[in-house]
């Protein structure tokens, strides 16, 4: 599943919604996208509770996608807009 989570904002609400996740699944696959404030969702996991979980621990999230999700493909990047390493 997709969730989008609006107030992350840095390395410690990424390392806090990640454990939230796994509060449900310790296996759970979490991945964070903190400039699109996206969190993908792989695992034993229902998405109303995994709201729950993220509301718990101070954040609110809204699902975009549900189901399992490929999880995003690793690219290296320096950002000067070149192509992908």
């Amino acid at each position: 599943m997709q969730l989008t989570v609006e107030k992350m904002s840095c390395n410690d609400c990424v390392l806090a919604v990640t454990r939230a996740v796994q509060t449900l699944d310790p296996k759970a696959k979490v991945i964070v996208n903190l400039p699109r404030k996206q969190v993908h969702a792989n695992g034993a996991l229902t998405a109303p509770a995994t709201v729950e979980a993220l509301a718990a621990a101070g954040f609110a999230a809204a699902l975009t996608i549900t189901g399992a999700l490929p999880a995003p493909r690793a690219t290296r990047h320096c950002g000067c807009g070149c192509k992908p390493h």
